[in-house]
């Protein structure tokens, strides 16, 4: 049984932990006597490879077997179970070296290399979303980011003008190195003039009342509980009531934010 050499074509190394699937096509063969492949036997762990997967079992370079693995295949060589790798971290070529083996236990006299490169693919940080909720006593802050692995921590600063003197209020550790600031928000504490929400909970529309706020120039965020933004809204008047359709969002509880010149007030609600 014979068998040709392939590359793929390169792409991102993935995430620690992720393997990558191979195409069964890839280790497709012929046999010019028997016409038929009984199986592929990998004899030597793959290199660049952190973990090798063959229809279920993981193997490491330390748990794999002193005589290789045998897997059937089809009888054009393709393998009936599915084989997967997880490659080490940065910019690698993976290679995974078999034989054929025919119906007469006749092996291929060379083996046949599949290589995978991989890019080093950095994982960018941005910020999701920040958003503070006020109730009757304190301020509640959420705030999410698309990859902690770069952040050293958080740090939480605040400042009586926006402006100026900020000093750090809060710090979580995390497990990077990386320097940015978000946008500041500021929250009014002198009271929400009747600001409210109704019905809540709500079914396909909820209502907001301003009181004495004036709206004009506001702008309406509406986050999930993981902090993800899931509706907005401008308001560019002075109106006393404003209703906003829900009936597109899932059910579970949201938080509502309305931000302009005077700060930040934050309302919960309840979707049915």
């Amino acid at each position: 049984p014979v068998g040709s050499d392939s590359v793929i074509a390169t792409v991102a190394n993935p995430a620690a932990g992720t393997s990558v699937v191979l195409d069964a096509a890839l280790f497709a063969g012929t046999d010019f006597i028997t016409n038929t492949i009984n199986s592929i036997k990998v004899e030597n762990f793959p290199t660049n490879t952190d973990s090798f997967t063959i229809g279920g079992v993981v193997y490491s370079s330390a748990t794999w077997p002193v005589g290789g693995v045998t897997v059937p295949t089809n009888t054009d060589g393709t393998p009936v179970l599915p084989i997967a790798l997880d490659p080490i971290s940065g910019a690698v070529t993976a290679m995974l070296e078999f034989v054929f083996i025919d119906e007469a236990n006749v092996a291929s006299v060379d083996p046949i290399t599949i290589s995978l490169p991989f890019s080093a693919t950095p994982l960018s940080t941005s910020l999701l979303s920040f958003i503070v909720q006020k109730n009757e006593v304190n301020n509640v802050i959420n705030w999410q980011v698309s990859n902690n692995a770069k952040i050293s921590k958080f740090q939480l600063m605040r400042s009586d003008d926006g402006l100026n003197n900020f000093k750090n209020i809060y710090e979580v550790l995390s497990n990077g190195n990386e320097v940015s600031f978000s946008n500041v928000l500021s929250i009014n504490r002198n009271g929400s003039g009747s600001l409210f929400i109704y019905p809540n909970p709500a079914k396909d529309f909820i209502v907001i009342n301003f009181g004495s706020i004036d709206a004009k120039s506001s702008t309406i965020h509406i986050y999930d509980m993981q902090g993800k933004l899931v509706l907005s809204k401008n308001i560019t008047k002075s109106i006393g009531q404003e209703t906003i359709s829900i009936s597109e969002l899932a059910a579970g509880e949201y938080l509502l934010n309305i931000e302009n010149s005077n700060g930040v007030s934050a309302l919960k609600f309840t979707k049915e």
